[in-house]
Formats: C-alpha cells, structure tokens, sequence
C-alpha cells in the first residue's frame, strides 16, 4: 500500500523477475567456489501449462483491494481490479482464483461489487470446468450468497443470449411476454 501512494504502483508478484537458478545439486553461476545447493524456483504454470503469469498475484491484488477498501483509497481499489483483470485470464484455473475469492467474499461488504464483478463475470464463463475443483465446490458450499450470485449470472446471462429473429418454439409471437416465456423454456433447456 504504501509503494502506492508513493509510486501509484504496486509489485503483485504476476511475472517471476528472478534469473533461472541452477538446478538442485549444480553450483551457483555466481561463484564457481561456491558449495552451497540452490534450489530451484519456478513460476506456478495454470491451465495451458505456460503461463507468463503466478497465480500467487490473484491472492496479492484481492489484499491489496481489502486494504484499499479498509483505509478508503479508492484508486488503490480501482488499479488492484485492474491488475487482478490483467491477470485473471491465464491464472483462473488454479487454487489461488479460489482463494482469492474466498478472501474477496470474507473480507469486503456484500454491496461491495467492484472486484465481485470481474470475479463472478470469470466464474459464469468457467463454471464447468471450475466444478471439477474441489476446493471451488467448497468455497461455493460455504458462501452460499456466492452461490445465487454465480447462478443469478448464468441465468440472466442465458436470458439476454436468446436471438429475437429466431423462432425455435414453432409460433409464440413476439411479444414480451412471450418473450420471457422462451427465455425461461430456453433457461430450463440450459440447466438440464
């Protein structure tokens, strides 16, 4: 926090800066006389499996954004959403997403929206694959407000991708209440 008031920036650890290190039982290319082991460090990979990026940066931009929120530093809150964005496609299919979000749920009020937006607009975009993680099934069994959230996301989300100019019902007009009846039916068909 305090690199940001300074500097309006802070490190968020996405991008490992560190020179590779030689491998576990190989001396340090520093010093050739050196006897000490090193051991490797490496960028936690997600996903694709050749991620740029650490996941371990999701976690670092929701605390910054709790500590934004505590102390009232609104651009603080505004460039930790920016960061935790920027981020957000290459690190969310990793246990980290998951404990950020945990840390978002527990540590900011529920009208709170600026980063539960981009954490639930990433959610309903990845929900089956996001299922098979066990640990994002529990997070969702325990904040059940997340639940109807995620759900409530999916549902309206469902409801505004039903094309006008096509008629797959076979005769129901355009009306808006017919309208809304083809959304439900089309809703139903979703979640079966």
């Amino acid at each position: 926090m305090i690199n940001f008031l300074y500097c309006l920036d802070y490190d968020d650890d996405r991008v490992d800066t560190r020179e590779e290190l030689p491998a576990h039982g190989q001396q340090n290319s520093l010093s050739s006389t050196a006897t000490e082991i090193i051991p490797t460090f490496k960028v936690a990979t997600v996903a694709n499996g050749n991620s740029l990026y650490s996941p371990l940066s999701l976690v670092i931009n929701a605390k910054m954004y709790i500590i934004a929120d505590k102390y009232d530093i609104r651009p603080l809150k505004e460039h930790a959403v920016t960061k935790y964005n920027e981020v957000l496609p290459e690190t969310w299919n990793s246990t980290r997403f998951s404990e950020s979000i945990r840390l978002v749920q527990e540590n900011t009020m529920e009208n709170d929206y600026m980063l539960r937006k981009v954490i639930l607009r990433k959610v309903s975009e990845c929900i089956k694959v996001l299922l098979d993680r066990g640990e994002f099934v529990d997070l969702l069994e325990d904040h059940g407000e997340l639940s109807t959230a995620v759900l409530k996301e999916l549902v309206f989300k469902l409801a505004t991708d039903v094309p006008e100019e096509v008629d797959p019902w076979g005769g129901m007009g355009s009306t808006k209440k017919d309208k809304k009846k083809r959304s439900r039916l089309v809703i139903i068909g979703q979640l079966r």
